[in-house]
């Protein structure tokens, strides 16, 4: 649980706990840096499909990078289409930023195991930290 998530893991994660069908899908040179018959091709393709995910300007989909939490709530605002701008209580989180719309959903459903008051949008996010937001959300949602 103290290991980092990658974006292929994290992804798989989603598709799953979504409830999103997956297609069968090829990558045929989309990401460059994912080999056709990975593990990793048929979730990055469907997480980009999707809208859960999107690769970098470079044209890669990074599936080994780990996540990190600014990250892991743009991707599960995504996959549940979760409510955005919502209040943000951190002191650490800059409201110029590509993931502030998203921040507030960490608040909100209550991501992590104690009372904080930084967000800390670069840390790693762990399975741990992954797999008890998801239950938040999915919990929420019922």
């Amino acid at each position: 649980g103290s290991l980092s998530i990658s974006r292929a893991e994290a992804v798989k994660m989603l598709l799953a706990a979504g409830g999103y069908e997956l297609l069968p899908l090829k990558n045929r040179g989309a990401f460059p840096d994912i080999k056709e018959g990975s593990w990793e091709e048929p979730y990055a393709l469907n997480a980009f499909a999707y809208g859960i995910a999107q690769g970098y300007p470079d044209g890669s989909f990074c599936a080994a990078q780990v996540v990190t939490h600014a990250e892991f709530v743009k991707m599960i605002s995504l996959s549940f289409d979760l409510e955005q701008n919502l209040f943000i209580p951190y002191i650490d989180v800059q409201y110029n930023k590509w993931y502030t719309p998203y921040v507030g959903v960490a608040d909100t459903y209550y991501f992590f195991l104690y009372e904080q008051d930084k967000f800390t949008p670069w840390l790693l996010m762990t399975r741990k930290e992954a797999v008890f937001a998801l239950y938040q959300v999915l919990i929420a949602l019922e």
